[in-house]
């Protein structure tokens, strides 16, 4: 009895083993399956098999185990589909080169303007270096013409220093220089300038005196009256610090003091003069003859023509030019070298044997 309830129970478990199989099967089957028609769907739906002809697609679908209705079915979904969107793999685009540039140009600009700026405050500064260095220059020479003169005494002095300077005063020394005068034949320097003149290096002089040295020298004192005259010469003499008046029989005589009345300096070009004059030997006395006339007046001829034909080259070098001498200037050179070496033989070796004078035609 047991044999057969173990047989019963064996039977049951191998049913129940057999149906969980069955029904594991199905479902792994039919995840496959639904598996099967995605992977053929996307298949269907890739760009690379969108375009090709619906014969091979219904072959390969065939191969891969579906029926026709599920192959139908996939055919007109992908047929409706919209095409695929591709994938975002374009290249990026090359990046802008306007920032570079504007930075190159701002460096251009900031590099030009840097060497402006820098030539601008050389040239300044150099401008306001000279600029300082004259205003002190001219402080300075301010401050050396102010400072003798700052003070009371030292204007005093400066005075007294120029009243009693004769050279620093202008002025004619004595009426015989050749003073100006203007058209109506008045001097052009004052009244007491020429009272000094009339007074230096002599003997005092009365108002009479010193009116008939004017009016003889000058035209327009001789037109007016001697009392106009003589007024205005009081007028010039009311200088007490030059002039000096002292008492006589004719009348108050009037004079100069201290180093204006000294006499004036003799000339340098007459000293001079008088020097050459003085060391130069005296010339010898020559016999006199017929042709002595003659042979000075060609001497003085020649010195003349001499210094004439000379004196055009220098003339030219003072303005510069150099010209070279013509053949005309060569000639007349040598003749007068000619005529000038017969004339100095002549006076240096004169005849010994006297001529007599030829008698003079008519």
């Amino acid at each position: 009895m047991s044999e057969p309830k173990d047989k019963e129970h064996s039977q049951t478990d191998t049913d129940d083993e057999t149906t969980h199989k069955t029904s594991g099967d199905v479902g792994t089957s039919s995840e496959s399956r639904a598996l099967l028609i995605e992977q053929a769907r996307a298949f269907l739906l890739s760009s690379e098999i969108r375009n090709e002809d619906e014969a091979s697609k219904r072959k390969f679908l065939a191969e891969k185990g579906l029926s026709g209705d599920e192959i139908d079915q996939m055919i007109l979904e992908a047929a409706s589909a919209p095409p695929p969107i591709p994938a975002r793999t374009y290249p990026q685009p090359a990046p802008s080169r306007l920032p570079d540039l504007l930075i190159g140009m701002a460096r251009s600009v900031a590099w030009l303007v840097g060497l402006s700026g820098g030539a601008l405050i050389i040239y300044y500064v150099r401008k306001l270096i000279l600029s300082m260095r004259f205003t002190q220059a001219w402080r300075v020479n301010l401050d050396s013409i102010i400072a003798p003169a700052a003070t009371l005494e030292g204007v005093q002095a400066k005075k007294k220093e120029l009243a009693n300077d004769w050279e620093s005063l202008m002025g004619p020394m004595s009426l015989d220089d050749n003073i100006p005068t203007d058209a109506e034949g008045k001097p052009t320097c004052s009244m007491a300038l020429l009272l000094r003149a009339a007074l230096r290096g002599g003997d005092g002089k009365t108002v009479a005196q010193l009116a008939k040295q004017l009016q003889t020298k000058f035209k327009y004192y001789e037109k007016l009256e001697k009392a106009q005259v003589a007024e205005l010469i009081g007028l010039g003499l009311s200088d007490k610090e030059t002039f000096e008046e002292s008492d006589s029989e004719t009348g108050p005589v009037y004079s100069l003091k201290g180093a204006a009345a000294t006499a004036p300096p003799t000339k340098t070009l007459i000293t001079s003069l008088s020097t050459l004059h003085s060391t130069m030997k005296p010339s010898p006395d020559l016999p006199s003859t017929a042709a002595q006339h003659t042979l000075q007046t060609l001497t003085e001829l020649t010195a003349y023509l001499s210094s004439e034909t000379y004196t055009v080259p220098t003339w030219n070098r003072m303005y510069g030019s150099r010209s070279q001498p013509t053949g005309v200037e060569e000639d007349l050179r040598k003749d007068i070298r000619e005529l000038r070496g017969h004339i100095l033989t002549r006076r240096s070796f004169p005849s010994a044997v006297p001529r007599a004078p030829t008698p003079l035609a008519g």
